[in-house]
């Protein structure tokens, strides 16, 4: 329903609710317009947001695009494949520690005190946050656990196998990504998101 005339609406973006102001009829100031525009803005899901806009990010956001940094990438590939390394040689526990200790302290690093602007505005960034869903994420440690698992048991397919899911759980949604970019994107309208 359109909000009153005079009047600001109230929507649903994301999980909180934001105050949008019906700007053509509202009265406010141009500063106050840009004021709720920023409210709102803030308050979306990332894969509706403006890319480039220079919203600061909140901790959901970092989560999210920390994923692809280079270096985030580095040292999960890296620690993947030293501590399948060490499983199929036969050292349980360090395998463990080298498996999830480094990915953890550089995740909780990197999310305390960086940002992820470049990687949200890329086209790398908007296809993540397409597509890094809940299903997404259990795939993804689903095939880390089975390499790990293969390597225990000097499986090499098994090894192999699980690496392929992982790649399925970064790619899956590529034909759908595809076919949405080749449609183009919604307009965005600062009143009332994405068109």
């Amino acid at each position: 329903m359109a909000p009153a005339p005079g009047k600001p609406g109230i929507r649903r973006s994301g999980s909180v609710w934001v105050v949008v102001a019906a700007l053509a009829t509202s009265g406010l100031s141009r500063p106050g317009q840009r004021i709720i525009f920023r409210i709102d803005v803030c308050a979306m899901p990332a894969a509706q947001r403006p890319a480039g806009d220079g919203t600061p990010m909140n901790r959901d956001d970092k989560l999210l695009y920390h994923q692809i940094h280079p270096a985030k990438l580095a040292v999960d590939v890296a620690t993947s494949a030293v501590s399948s390394w060490l499983l199929w040689r036969g050292q349980l526990w360090p395998a463990l520690v080298v498996g999830w200790s480094p990915s953890v302290m550089v995740t909780a690093a990197m999310v305390r005190w960086m940002d992820f602007p470049r990687q949200r505005d890329s086209r790398f960034g908007r296809y993540v946050a397409h597509h890094m869903t809940r299903q997404a994420t259990a795939i993804r440690l689903a095939g880390q656990l089975a390499m790990w698992l293969a390597a225990w048991f000097h499986a090499a397919w098994g090894i192999a196998a699980g690496a392929a899911l992982v790649i399925a759980g970064w790619t899956y949604s590529l034909p759908s990504w595809r076919a949405r970019v080749r449609g183009g994107p919604a307009p965005f309208d600062p009143q009332g998101g994405t068109g």
